[in-house]
């Protein structure tokens, strides 16, 4: 059964799986990007200490100031997924390229992928994540 998380200084909401709960937390941070009004996003929370790091981001969610069309004229070809627009305001998400640096093997020739975590990072965004932005509403 999944649980809503709505946000209602952007107004929109969406459905996140049960088990996410226990896993992951929500901040607002700046993100930097020219036109962007927020970025809200979604953290793995870590279990305990991995390298001196506690979480990582799992997507975040980009509230931009803009019309749809010139989002499309400088974000189309770009990492960023649209996700909806209404009126002024552009909603899209954007996903790490590459699992942490804390994942990585002492060596660092690949992951360490039997880490729980590594296992729920990789859940949340292959299998997770795209029903998360298939479920998004906007909220008046």
């Amino acid at each position: 059964m999944p649980i809503w998380y709505h946000n209602s200084t952007y107004r929109f909401r969406l459905t996140i799986p049960k088990w996410w709960r226990k896993h992951v937390f929500v901040e607002e941070t700046a993100c930097g990007l020219k036109d962007a009004r927020a970025c809200i996003r979604f953290k793995l929370r870590y279990r305990k200490s991995i390298n001196g790091v506690v979480s990582t981001p799992i997507f975040d969610l980009i509230v931009f100031n803009m019309s749809k069309r010139n989002w499309d004229a400088r974000y189309k070809d770009s990492p960023l997924q649209f996700i909806a627009s209404s009126k002024k305001v552009v909603y899209a998400a954007l996903t790490p390229g590459e699992p942490p640096d804390e994942f990585l093997l002492p060596d660092q020739t690949d992951y360490n992928r039997r880490l729980r975590e590594f296992k729920y990072l990789s859940r949340m965004i292959n299998r997770d994540l795209p029903e998360i932005l298939k479920s998004f509403q906007l909220c008046k």
